[in-house]
């Protein structure tokens, strides 16, 4: 674990005082942090992928998104992608 010292605006310190018990309160700030960043690298992840999708050779998207869910469903049901598969 890591320690640091952040600055909070005035009305976001108080309603954290407020609402939030004394000895809850990194717990807390420590999921709000994660659950910005899980944001923010989605966020990425889009601007990344944006225009990657090409129609050249496929049929509709609906369609197309339709067999990429079917094939990860078989998948799964084949027990592809379970966590000893990534190491």
């Amino acid at each position: 674990m890591a320690r640091m010292n952040i600055t909070l605006s005035d009305p976001v310190y108080e309603a954290l005082m407020r609402l939030v018990p004394p000895r809850q309160r990194s717990q807390f700030i420590g999921k709000a942090v994660r659950e910005k960043l899980e944001r923010l690298r989605q966020e990425e992840s889009a601007r990344l992928s944006a225009g990657s999708w090409s129609s050249d050779g496929r049929g509709d998207v609906e369609t197309e998104i339709r067999k990429l869910r079917e094939g990860w469903a078989t998948r799964m049901e084949n027990g592809a992608g379970t966590e000893s598969d990534h190491g």
